[in-house]
């Protein structure tokens, strides 16, 4: 009966704190129980998994909130996290540090994405004299890479 009223109280804690550690502690039983309890009862487990689950969603919700709420104050900090993650023309390219990568080559990416991120520019509007100034910019981006990665014969 003991071991009921645990396992109830520690999924109860699971979705209000999905940090096994933390749940736990709150409960009065040690990790290594916890995780006794899963191995040996498939539904306990299953239960456990969805109380994980529903506490993940509830904190990334507050956490979502938190950064809404940070972006209507005007925190910029807050406000470049949300469209780096969230926007694709903030994104910056993702590149292995080393790994093969020379420097011509990682300059053509960050040049390339820079060039994107103008072009993308061009569908909200602009004038025409910015879509042109925009094209002739990234036709002197190919034109100044060219060497670098078109093969030699």
């Amino acid at each position: 009966m003991k071991k009921d009223n645990l396992q109830k109280k520690i999924l109860r804690e699971l979705e209000s704190t999905p940090i096994v550690q933390i749940a736990c502690t709150k409960v009065g039983i040690s990790r290594q129980t916890f995780y006794r309890w899963m191995k040996e009862d498939s539904k306990f487990k299953t239960q456990a998994t969805d109380a994980i689950e529903i506490g993940s969603s509830l904190v990334s919700d507050v956490a979502e909130s938190n950064i809404l709420n940070g972006i209507k104050k005007g925190d910029i900090g807050t406000s470049k996290f949300w469209l780096s993650n969230r926007h694709h023309a903030y994104r910056k390219p993702f590149m292995h540090r080393g790994a093969g990568v020379n420097v011509f080559e990682r300059e053509l990416i960050k040049e390339h994405y820079r060039m994107m991120n103008d072009l993308n520019q061009i569908k909200f509007g602009q004038s025409k004299e910015d879509r042109e100034r925009i094209k002739q910019k990234a036709r002197a981006m190919l034109d100044r890479w060219k060497p670098f990665y078109t093969k030699k014969k």
